[in-house]
């Protein structure tokens, strides 16, 4: 299991970096319209945030929500990305406090 998700991360890293162009593609190549003005849902962000958040490397998850947030992709949740960045911090806060000595 642990390949699978090093393989999923790994992908999903190629992709978010290789999203700037494909944005770019789509914005011009006449998909983004009146009708259809932003761009479809990807949830390679999500997705990769969630991997991040579960290994506890929060600074990593939020990141990917801000890259998220920079192309004005929905994450599909009432609170959107933002929330989502608010939801990471308050579980690296409630592990910083576990951690601390009483």
């Amino acid at each position: 299991m642990l390949f699978r998700s090093a393989l999923c991360e790994a992908i999903a890293w190629k992709h978010i970096e290789e999203f700037p162009r494909l944005a770019r593609s789509l914005k011009a190549g006449g998909r983004l319209n009146k009708a259809n003005p932003s761009l479809p849902r990807v949830p390679t962000f999500q997705l990769l945030a969630t991997i991040l958040s579960e290994k506890a490397e929060y600074d990593k998850a939020v990141e990917v929500c801000n890259r998220a947030i920079s192309f004005g992709l929905s994450d599909g949740t009432k609170g959107d990305y933002r929330g989502r960045i608010k939801r990471i911090r308050q579980f690296q806060e409630r592990e910083t406090a576990e951690r601390r000595p009483a």
